[in-house]
């Protein structure tokens, strides 16, 4: 209580005349020397007290708390009627594009923008990006695309993917423009970024010992990008033999083929298709919504490894 009458009396000296967000970040990084049950012990009583204090003590008063958190963290956490609660009181970030319409992406506004605020004059939108990339692509269909096209492939879309290709691309370049080679020299170090990008996201559940025996499954998967619920429930079986060969723990989410499914799709390393009239690809952070926050892999189909993945784990 005195931690709570605390807050009160410093959010009644505030005399706000427009709006607040107060945004907490770092939430869903794990110290190390927490162990992982303890540390969303801690998180889920911090997101109930925002939400208290929410609706409590900063109602009215032109200010609100927000921690900025992963929605598979947030589904972790014992809040009850958790999807309510996130209806009414979080924000979903999301970047979502087609390859058709990505010119009116916030993620190619961004891209073009990474060149165009550079200058030393104004330019019309796209002009910028239309001189540092005037080349084509083409696509398995045999359809010319932009190259942006190149970077959505590997991308989860997130602006941070997309700026950290265009930062190595002008790091290990002159910088006056770029070629289709310049993109796939790139890809060496993006792959780096990528699998610490995994690690960090990993780390919430696994410790660093874990995340090295985690990444050895994928030594099962090299060429077979493709492949089947079958082929993953034999690949499994095996990588768990290995562990228990060796005495080391299985890491979080491995223990069996539909947790691994699941945690490999949870993390976009991998996707599944289905046809209908034609195949589409079912990738988490596109499933994503206020509807789905945490969208379920399809078991028995056919899947696929995220092309990022796939070139920083050699499966390619």
């Amino acid at each position: 209580m005195k931690i709570r009458d605390g807050f009160e009396k410093a959010f009644d000296e505030f005399a706000l005349s427009k709006p607040y967000i107060l945004f907490v970040d770092g939430v869903d990084a794990r110290p190390s020397e927490i162990e992982s049950e303890l540390y969303f012990d801690c998180i889920s009583a911090l997101t109930n007290a925002v939400l208290e204090i929410n609706t409590t003590i900063l109602a009215g008063k032109n200010i609100k708390i927000m921690p900025l958190m992963r929605p598979d963290v947030m589904y972790r956490m014992s809040i009850h009627n958790m999807n309510q609660k996130l209806r009414d009181n979080s924000v979903l970030l999301t970047w979502q594009t087609t390859y058709k319409d990505y010119v009116r992406s916030k993620l190619f506004r961004i891209a073009d923008n990474y060149f165009s605020k550079q200058q030393d004059k104004a330019y019309e939108f796209e002009q910028c990006w239309k001189h540092y990339f005037p080349y084509e692509v083409y696509s398995k269909k045999g359809t010319i695309d932009n190259p942006f096209i190149e970077f959505l492939r590997y991308s989860t879309y997130k602006p941070r993917d997309i700026l950290t290709m265009l930062n190595e691309m002008v790091e290990a370049t002159r910088g006056e423009h770029f070629t289709k080679k310049d993109f796939l020299a790139m890809l060496s170090d993006y792959s780096r970024y990528v699998e610490g990008e995994l690690k960090d996201y990993l780390l919430i559940y696994m410790s660093d010992e874990n995340f090295s025996d985690f990444r050895a499954f994928f030594a099962y998967f090299v060429g077979h990008r493709e492949f089947d619920y079958n082929f993953f429930m034999k690949r499994h079986l095996t990588y768990i033999k290995y562990l228990h060969e060796l005495g080391r723990k299985i890491p979080s989410g491995m223990n069996t083929a539909q947790e691994a499914l699941q945690l490999l799709y949870d993390a976009n390393i991998i996707g599944y298709k289905e046809k209908r009239d034609d195949w589409r690809m079912y990738w988490s952070y596109k499933e994503r919504s206020y509807a789905n926050m945490n969208p379920p892999v399809k078991l028995g189909g056919n899947y696929l490894f995220h092309l990022a993945y796939a070139k920083a784990f050699d499966i390619l």
